[in-house]
């Protein structure tokens, strides 16, 4: 279902035009950023394929954005992500073929390259493919420079974060209400993105995680078939994301 809020291909223009415009402070040539987040910030891409690698490959010399996914990825990059051109790599590939051909024109007489050392989606194995590749750049962490370009929220994002929050609003009524008499976890959780999906919402950045009180200081989420204890102080945790819009450490 569609989110109650959007954003244009033009706004994330401005994101990568942003971004380009620090790296290029920073003599970065080319820029591989990995972070789920940052990939959606940078180009709307906001599917569930992170589980294998991924990544947005930006020329600071131009406004040119490639992304480099497995290439049954191909549609849904048109579909939300139409702004970036799109390198696909096939099942049982190295990724680093792809990636190398990608960013190795990019790199210039400088061999300077942004990436996002922290991020859990950049498998060693990648970097290490790459640096050999490349004949060991310049490595350079770009993390910084990203969350300097998303510090400030303009209008349009600031709706949206107010757009999460009535939807997350509307969710957390209907898992109290849910859990109110004997149920399972899974119907709580079931009533929670109803209500969230019926009024608009994408599906939630993260599943919402629903616990008796007394788990309520932690261990894991009820099993879906799992009984909750009858109980008005049964509480539902939820943390979802709209459109989405990503923050950290979690998507609002």
């Amino acid at each position: 279902m569609a989110s109650a809020v959007t954003f244009p291909v033009e706004e994330y223009e401005r994101r990568r035009a942003e971004a380009l415009a620090l790296l290029a402070e920073s003599q970065v040539t080319a820029a591989i950023v990995t972070a789920p987040e940052d990939v959606y910030y940078l180009s709307g891409l906001h599917n569930q394929g992170h589980f294998v690698f991924t990544a947005l490959v930006l020329d600071t010399r131009s406004r040119t954005a490639t992304l480099v996914a497995r290439e049954m990825e191909a549609a849904t990059a048109a579909q939300q992500a139409d702004g970036c051109a799109f390198a696909g790599y096939r099942d049982g590939q190295d990724p680093c073929d792809v990636l190398y051909e990608v960013v190795q024109p990019l790199t210039g007489d400088e061999r300077r390259v942004g990436h996002q050392p922290d991020s859990l989606s950049l498998p060693v194995a990648v970097w290490r493919g790459m640096d050999r590749r490349l004949s060991s750049p310049v490595w350079v962490d770009c993390a910084g420079v990203l969350a300097e370009a998303q510090a400030i929220r303009t209008d349009l994002e600031i709706a949206c974060l107010r757009e999460a929050g009535r939807l997350s609003d509307i969710g957390v009524e209907a898992g109290i209400d849910a859990a109110a008499g004997e149920c399972s976890g899974g119907e709580v959780v079931g009533a929670i993105q109803d209500a969230m999906l019926s009024a608009g919402s994408d599906h939630p950045g993260f599943v919402p995680l629903v616990r008796p009180v007394e788990q309520s200081e932690g261990g894991e989420p009820l099993p879906p078939r799992r009984d909750i204890p009858c109980s008005p102080h049964n509480r539902t945790g939820l943390r979802r994301s709209l459109a989405p819009v990503h923050a950290r450490p979690q998507r609002l």
